[in-house]
This record gives structure tokens, sequence and C-alpha cells, in this order.
């Protein structure tokens, strides 16, 4: 039986594409993105305040932790490192992951348990075919899928020997086996979304393996178990849920972005953050461990 659970607006900051939520265990916060808005933003849980870290001129698709202490970024052209120490001081880029005349700008990533980024990518006119899957790890950016539309979603299994990744247009979320080496070994599909329903964006796994998907469009997050089953629907007051996380001082928070009237989301909180406590706990953080290029 699906269960049913509803979330609940945690700020009143409203990002014109709030995605990218990433648990920071370090720092006690949410950080996030807004795409559109260039921003790459922080949320306080402690006392509900958002605070924009970074204000840049052009897309920021992604935040994620490395080592060294700073942020990775995902901008249009590929992954970039900030400091946040330097907060004058714009990103850098390192790692560039296309030269296709601004075609395609960079989408969702994450970082695997390997210490490794996962990077995707998307078409600017969602144009069939022309998007990639990317990993960065010690020997620089090596594509590991290509002929997708919309590179979204990416998360691990609790033994990172499984990486689901959606393809939005697709409505599908895929299961990836890897190899010792994060090599691609077989693909198969996972879940895949009813139309009508939204259509698959971001998602995060529990530390059961169970895969927690927003939907673009559907108002909601959908629960798979690692089989594939629809466990659990989270209602959210906004049309456009964009991505998910756990967090929280014992990972057992969903934290859930959204899109705002700019991309077409509707709803009170349309932009905003929203949580709810689902029931089951989520995975640490993974801090990236790739070298960065100087």
């Amino acid at each position: 039986m699906t269960r049913t659970l509803t979330a609940h607006l945690a700020n009143d900051h409203r990002a014109d594409l709030a995605e990218g939520p990433l648990w920071d265990e370090a720092g006690n916060r949410l950080l996030y993105v807004d795409i559109e808005g260039g921003d790459v933003l922080a949320h306080g849980p402690d006392d509900g305040s958002t605070t924009v870290l970074l204000d840049h001129d052009d897309v920021v698709s992604a935040v994620l932790r490395h080592v060294g202490g700073t942020l990775l970024l995902g901008l249009r052209d590929g992954l970039a490192v900030w400091d946040e120490s330097a907060p004058d001081a714009p990103p850098r880029l390192v790692v560039p992951l296309q030269s296709d005349e601004g075609e395609l700008r960079c989408n969702d990533g994450t970082v695997g348990p390997d210490g490794a980024v996962w990077l995707g990518t998307m078409h600017l006119d969602e144009a069939t075919g022309r998007a990639r899957l990317f990993r960065i790890g010690p020997h620089g950016a090596d594509q590991r899928r290509d002929g997708l539309t919309v590179s979204n979603g990416v998360g691990f299994s609790p033994d990172g020997r499984v990486l689901y990744h959606a393809d939005t247009p697709t409505g599908r979320i895929d299961a990836l086996t890897l190899g010792p080496g994060g090599e691609v070994v077989e693909v198969r599909p996972f879940a895949e979304i009813p139309a009508g329903a939204g259509q698959p964006d971001g998602l995060t796994v529990d530390a059961e393996g169970g895969v927690w998907a927003a939907l673009w469009s559907g108002a909601a997050v959908w629960h798979f178990t690692p089989d594939g089953a629809l466990a659990s629907i989270v209602e959210v007051p906004a049309s456009h849920t964009t991505s998910c996380t756990f967090g929280g001082a014992d990972l057992s928070t969903l934290w859930i972005t959204t899109g705002g009237p700019h991309v077409g989301g509707e709803g009170d909180g349309a932009g905003g953050l929203f949580t709810v406590q689902p029931g089951v706990r989520g995975l640490p953080t993974p801090v990236a461990t790739c070298p960065l290029p100087r």
C-alpha cells in the first residue's frame, strides 16, 4: 500500500529554479542552487534563515563539497571550484565538459562513495540525444553515458555499486551497474513515471536503498523500494518539484527544492524549499576527492 505524505514550506526565499540540495554536515546547513538566478544558497535549519553565498552572473546547476574545503559548482561549461572564504573571487573553471558553442550546459551532479564527481549536461532546447553524463575522477573527466536529452537526478545505492540516473523527457529512471573503476557495466530500467504524473528530475537514495525522485510538473516526490515498487508519495504544494536530499542532524529530514513562476512553477510556495519527515534516514554526504587542476 502506497503511503501519502505532505511536505511543508521551510523558508520564505523564492528562487527562480531551486535545485541540487546538498546537506553540509560540517556546517549544519543545507546548500542548494538557484540555476536561473545564478545563486548558491545556504539554509540554516536552526533559525530558518536562507543566505545567498554567491550571486554568479550565469547559471549554477550544482553545488558539491571538496575535501580541500572549497565548493565545486556545475557551471555552464563544466566543473568549477569556488572558495567560500574569498566570496569576492569568481568561480574558477577546472574541468571543461563541453564545447558546443553554448548549446549545452551542465545540469545535475553528485559525488560518489569513491569521491569521484558525476555531472551531466543538457541541451538548452532539449534537443534529443545531445546530452551526456561524465565521471570526474583522478584522471579527469570520462564520458559514461551519451545519447541523453536532459541528464538529471544521480544517486548511489548504499553499497555504491548502482547509480540511479534520470533522463527527464523519457519519464524513466535507470539503474546503472558500475564496475570497480566507475565504468558502466549494465543499464536497466528501474522505474517509469506514467504520463501525466510529471517527469523525473533530481533524486536521492536513503540508507535502506529506497530511491526518492522529484517529479517536475508533478507536485510530488515519489519513493521507490530497491526493487522499483512505488512505496510513498510526498505531496508538495508547488507544481515543479526539482530535487531532494536527506539532511538534518540525524539525516531524517527530506529537503525538497522547487521551481518558481519563472519556469512555470505554480503554487504559493513555488520556488521555495520544503521539508517532510518520511520515517527513514539518508546516507552521509560524500566529499569529492578528485584532484583540481591549478
